[in-house]
């Protein structure tokens, strides 16, 4: 039997809690010891290529800058309280670590494996794509899409993103495949 869940957007999504909270606190400590976390899991392609794997993963949890990890929390925390109240906390991290992994590897693959990857911007893509691509399940159409506020923001979001994007030295093909996953 399926579980019906109803979304209550004053609940206190723990998954959420815990993914922002991860984040923040690695940024925070990496502060303080120049930067070694973010050397110790960044993910550049030659890295990955000679066996260092837990690296597609781990740069997802180290910034380059305050302002990086606070976009990356501040949407992770909007994304994940939305998708976790929908869906659950299971179907928040599937996600997630989905979303993180497959955008840095295939942000690696078509990048100059001599370039650090690192930030959360996947795993927060992955989300707003899981929360657009349940709203289109449940309208039947893009049109429908347009119909619910809440989506209609964050297609904006997502365009504003592509904007971003463009800019040097960030991964566009990190966050859209994140947003594909």
């Amino acid at each position: 039997m399926a579980v019906i869940r109803k979304y209550n957007p004053g609940a206190m999504p723990p998954a959420t809690l815990v993914m922002v909270a991860i984040n923040v606190a690695i940024a925070l400590i990496d502060m303080f010891n120049d930067g070694l976390l973010e050397r110790s899991l960044c993910a550049r392609g030659i890295d990955v290529y000679y066996g260092q794997w837990w690296r597609l993963l781990g740069n997802a949890f180290v910034h380059g800058s305050l302002m990086h990890i606070a976009f990356n929390a501040y949407g992770i925390w909007i994304l994940g309280r939305l998708f976790e109240g929908l869906q659950g906390w299971k179907a928040f991290l599937l996600v997630y670590f989905a979303s993180a992994i497959g955008g840095s590897a295939l942000g690696l693959v078509f990048y100059d494996p001599d370039i650090p990857a690192l930030g959360a911007s996947g795993a927060a893509y992955g989300l707003m794509g899981a929360v657009l691509g349940f709203f289109y399940v449940k309208t039947g159409s893009i049109k429908g899409i347009w119909q619910v506020p809440i989506s209609r923001q964050l297609a904006v979001w997502f365009l504003i993103g592509i904007g971003v994007s463009l800019a040097p030295g960030i991964s566009l093909l990190g966050r859209r495949i994140g947003a594909l996953v």
